[in-house]
């Protein structure tokens, strides 16, 4: 693996016939080619290829986040704006894992309907939604819905998810971007085959089971995953058999 030096040097230097950038590992068609491009090695540099993830093609970093803040301020101002205040529910907005949840009291209003929904809309509250958008929280009318499914799809996550069938309250999902839960997924792994090095380094006859309960949160299946992509790497070698065998951590090997 080039050091971070050579790296940066790498991003300076631009695309070239050894080096390509790209935004996503889900871009397989860049992938495929930049990989025949650096096994055929037409100009004969007799040098590693690079693919660098994360990269738009002028050599700009992807800036990725959980979700676009446009599209989580508008379903804010929505749940405030079309809140029945005849209920004490408060608006609820919960954030998990993998996804945010916003709540209010209130279903779909007057000429509002599933079948419709966004595109035809109608205001419990037409004070409040009249001076909202008299002071800029909010855009024209009947538009919000669909330009956050635009800002949503932009940066990677799925359309929000609107809940219908609740009967005095309305809810909406949002999911997390599927670019950062690539970059969660990527960063989780390293941290899994770090921790791995390390434990075997101090303990090389450490069984998978073993390994699963020191790192924990993962089963042993999983540790024979990582071991196998360890040992493609070269950063590990098994001497012996499972029963009485070890592990040889390759300190030698550049990672």
């Amino acid at each position: 693996m080039a050091a971070e030096s050579e790296i940066v040097k790498l991003i300076q230097s631009g695309e070239s016939d050894s080096v390509e950038f790209t935004t996503s590992t889900n871009n397989t068609e860049k992938f495929s080619q930049a990989i025949c491009a650096f096994a055929n090695d037409l100009p004969n540099h007799r040098k590693p290829g690079y693919t660098l993830v994360g990269l738009y093609d002028d050599g700009k970093l992807e800036m990725v986040y959980n979700y676009p803040y446009w599209a989580l301020r508008e379903l804010a101002m929505n749940a405030v704006m079309h809140r029945d205040y005849q209920s004490n529910t408060p608006i609820r907005l919960y954030q998990f894992d993998d996804r945010i949840e916003i709540m209010n009291a209130g279903n779909l209003y007057g000429n509002a309907r599933p079948e419709n929904f966004p595109n035809v809309n109608d205001y419990r509250n037409p004070i409040i939604a009249e001076a909202m958008k008299v002071l800029g929280y909010v855009n024209r009318f009947s538009r919000g819905v669909n330009r956050v499914n635009q800002e949503l799809v932009a940066n990677g996550n799925p359309e929000a998810y609107f809940k219908f069938n609740l009967l005095t309250v309305f809810e909406v999902t949002v999911k997390l971007s599927q670019k950062s839960l690539e970059g969660r997924t990527t960063q989780k792994a390293s941290n899994v085959q770090k921790a791995i090095l390390e434990l075997l380094a101090a303990s090389p006859s450490l069984s998978r089971e073993g390994l699963a309960q020191q790192i924990g949160n993962i089963t042993a299946d999983g540790i024979k995953y990582h071991l196998d992509q360890l040992k493609r790497k070269g950063l590990i070698t098994r001497v012996g058999g499972r029963k009485e065998g070890a592990w040889l951590v390759n300190t030698d090997t550049e990672n």
